[in-house]
């Protein structure tokens, strides 16, 4: 089993600096692989990744590259192509067809030498990022954000003709997982049937993000109508799961896995991301260990922790004590 931690930087005005410190070996006790990328600010009108940006594709991902590499220098990573400007919540490059910064910042972080890049990770999370596309060229319905699949495709072409893997996170808290732009499909938009392409046919890896850690009273309250006609009220996560298999089965799709969650709210407690509900902190000890319950078929999986690692060392422990099986 492959184990892939989200390892986040923050530009400071001067340097894109490691949220976690030095800290490379702790993390290889865990993880076979970092994913590098930016530290976030969710604001109403969107997201701000903070890297450093200033315009030039080329400089920022050199940049970028510089200071991840100076910080891990073992372990393989995949680097972030930033979709969000640091400052702004607006795409680094025109979504409908630009592609030039994301090109430029791919070859930035190229020319930087170092033998522990493995590949590159695109950072914009939403399932729907083709749809959206489409339904905005089409007729005008589009919402942000979203981006031309062509724009992925060269992306994902440039990346693979230098030996290097494309993954891909991207969020689907949802109980219709076939209508996500995670695998190919037919939709009709502005009524008209449309092929769509799905990302895992350009990214070599797919971790989807269910969200049950941060939104499970989303899950316990949704209301859906499962293949018999029935309606309803409740989505357990081993559902989300059998859902993803199910999908992968139709789809002959190898390549897809699942994203496990946690935060500092396994200490302290907190408020569910959607209902804002307080849950004590064994609340968010259970839910993260049903990824663990759920999902142990997966061969890949990837991790966020947020910005500590003393709770993956802390649920390792306890996933082990309740389920006699780690975490990680």
């Amino acid at each position: 089993m492959a184990t892939f931690g989200l390892w986040y930087f923050r530009w400071n005005g001067e340097e894109n600096v490691s949220t976690l410190g030095n800290a490379e070996n702790e993390f290889g006790r865990f993880f076979d692989y970092a994913v590098a990328l930016p530290a976030r600010e969710r604001v109403d009108s969107g997201v701000k990744e903070l890297a450093v940006y200033t315009g030039n594709g080329f400089n920022d991902g050199r940049k970028f590259a510089e200071d991840i590499f100076s910080t891990i220098k073992s372990i393989p990573v995949y680097v972030a192509i930033p979709y969000w400007k640091s400052y702004i919540p607006e795409p680094r490059e025109n979504p409908k067809g630009g592609n030039k910064y994301w090109l430029d910042w791919l070859n930035g972080v190229l020319s930087v030498n170092s033998s522990n890049l493995r590949g590159f990770y695109w950072s914009l999370e939403s399932a729907w990022m083709f749809i959206n596309y489409y339904k905005d060229v089409l007729c005008n319905q589009g919402q942000m954000p979203y981006v031309n699949p062509q724009t992925i495709d060269i992306l994902s072409e440039e990346i693979h003709n230098r030996g290097l893997e494309f993954i891909w996170i991207p969020y689907a808290r949802t109980y219709a997982l076939q209508n996500t732009d995670i695998w190919p499909r037919d939709y009709p938009v502005c009524g008209k049937d449309w092929s769509i392409p799905g990302g895992s046919e350009f990214f070599d890896l797919v971790f989807v993000q269910s969200n049950y850690y941060q939104c499970r009273d989303w899950y316990k309250n949704v209301q859906w109508t499962d293949e018999e006609g029935k309606v309803r009220t409740g989505l357990s996560l081993g559902e989300w799961v059998d859902m993803l298999t199910d999908i992968n089965r139709s789809k002959n799709t190898s390549n897809v896995f699942v994203e496990f969650e946690c935060d500092g709210r396994i200490l302290t407690g907190g408020d569910d991301n959607c209902s804002g509900i307080w849950h004590p902190s064994t609340e968010y000890k259970d839910r993260a260990c049903k990824y663990v319950e759920c999902s142990g078929q997966f061969i890949n999986r990837a991790y966020y922790f947020d910005t500590n690692l003393n709770n993956i060392s802390f649920m390792n422990g306890y996933c082990q004590e309740t389920l006699g099986e780690r975490y990680v």
